[in-house]
């Protein structure tokens, strides 16, 4: 992370890599700030030329597990949570998950945190956070 505002994500696969950078409001409520970055495509070296698309999302100050919830999607890759701990007390999780182009997934999906205190829709991205 450049700075406290923003976090950029690499993602390396077998065909290329991606590098994206995403500003946090600077201005935003101390627990449960969600970022929900916009999905990335993926090749995944088949000559039909499909694709996964993966997608971060950032949760501030705010503990998981995190699991999806609603209608959750058949077809994407089970949740990846990683939590950092800066040395001010202040907490980042990051949330990655993948699903595949072209497959029809339940806009109702929700992603949620133990005790349902932070929830947000899995597939939307939010530019600004919530």
């Amino acid at each position: 992370m450049p700075d406290a505002d923003t976090y950029c994500q690499v993602s390396i696969r077998e065909l290329g890599s991606d590098r994206r950078c995403f500003g946090l409001s600077p201005k935003r409520k101390p627990q449960g700030y969600v970022h929900v970055g916009y999905g990335a495509p993926h090749g995944l070296g088949d000559p039909e030329g499909h694709q996964m698309w993966l997608s971060v999302s950032v949760v501030e100050n705010t503990p998981g597990p995190f699991a999806f919830t609603g209608g959750t999607p058949k077809h994407a890759t089970p949740l990846q949570e990683a939590t950092m701990k800066f040395p001010s007390g202040r907490t980042m999780t990051f949330l990655t998950y993948e699903f595949p182009e072209g497959e029809s997934l339940p806009m109702d999906a929700e992603i949620c945190n133990v005790g349902r205190t932070v929830c947000f829709k899995a597939f939307e991205g939010t530019p600004d956070g919530e």
